[in-house]
């Protein structure tokens, strides 16, 4: 009998059909790659240190980068807001004389776009007579108030154009008042805004000290008063006092009223005990012919 192609391709095997007509490869006859181009086995052990190096640079350049980034991260810690302080910090001063002082702000890495200004003085120690304007937050929010002991003011920038920098928010006029020294601080009530920051941007304040410059001459139109037993410079010299032209007057004037001289009492002149009998005679006849 006879069989038909069916039951030809029913006994091939099913693990490796064949397709009449085409020859199928083996598999152990594939080529591999080799550098030299002849036909070779792929070997692991070849490979192998080639990947290592590969990998242990790719984790070298990693360390650093991750190394960079994070001491850029605690430099941008470090500053983390903005500043105001008062410059110079310290200044000589002699009683009766006036000076300037600035008012620095410095951002860093905030955009300003207001500041609230408190400052405190000692009002028997110094006066601040005025204070003036900056540019870099140039709108007058809130006026300046300058009472006995204090100063207020709020200031802003432009709307478009928050400040970023540093700068001069304003200038004070100080007078000092006496040889003693102060200072000028700002209180916690101070405040600085920054965009897309919900409190305060404010991270450190400093403020200034005046210092004593010693005794002022009096050709600039000072003079000296006695106040609470002491030689005291002044300007405007009160109505109740006596003014003296230097140190030395004063000191004088001091002396003559802690330690007054005494004042000697004027004696009687005396009377003759036994009077001249003559001189009374011519008396007498005198006031007779007066009276005639």
């Amino acid at each position: 009998m006879q069989q038909s192609p069916d039951d030809t391709l029913s006994d091939e095997t099913t693990d490796n059909p064949t397709i009449p007509g085409v020859t199928t490869p083996d598999p152990a006859d594939a080529p591999t790659f080799s550098p030299s181009g002849t036909n070779r086995k792929f070997s692991w052990k070849k490979i192998t240190p080639i990947l290592t190096m590969i990998l242990l640079l790719g984790g070298v350049m990693v360390g650093i980068a991750a190394t960079k980034t994070s001491q850029e991260n605690r430099s941008r810690a470090t500053v983390t807001g903005s500043t105001l302080a008062i410059e110079p910090s310290t200044k000589t001063a002699t009683a009766g004389t006036t000076f300037t002082l600035g008012i620095t702000l410095n951002t860093n890495d905030d955009q300003v776009s207001a500041a609230e200004l408190h400052l405190a003085y000692d009002p028997a120690a110094i006066q601040i007579t005025d204070f003036t304007v900056g540019t870099i937050l140039p709108l007058v929010l809130v006026p300046k108030n300058i009472a006995n002991g204090s100063v207020s003011i709020t200031l802003g920038a432009q709307p478009t154009s928050p400040f970023k920098g540093a700068g001069i928010v304003g200038t004070i006029t100080v007078k000092a008042l006496t040889s003693t020294t102060s200072t000028i601080t700002f209180t916690g009530d101070t405040t600085v805004a920054a965009l897309y920051k919900p409190t305060n941007s404010l991270v450190e304040k400093t403020g200034a000290t005046i210092t004593d410059g010693g005794p002022t001459p009096t050709s600039g139109g000072l003079l000296y008063i006695i106040e609470n037993s002491m030689c005291k410079i002044v300007t405007t010299v009160p109505t109740d006092k006596t003014s003296y032209p230097s140190l030395s007057a004063c000191v004088g004037g001091l002396n003559d009223l802690m330690f007054p001289s005494p004042t000697a009492t004027p004696s009687a002149t005396p009377k003759p005990s036994n009077p001249d009998k003559g001189e009374l005679q011519r008396e007498k006849r005198h006031e007779a012919k007066q009276g005639q």
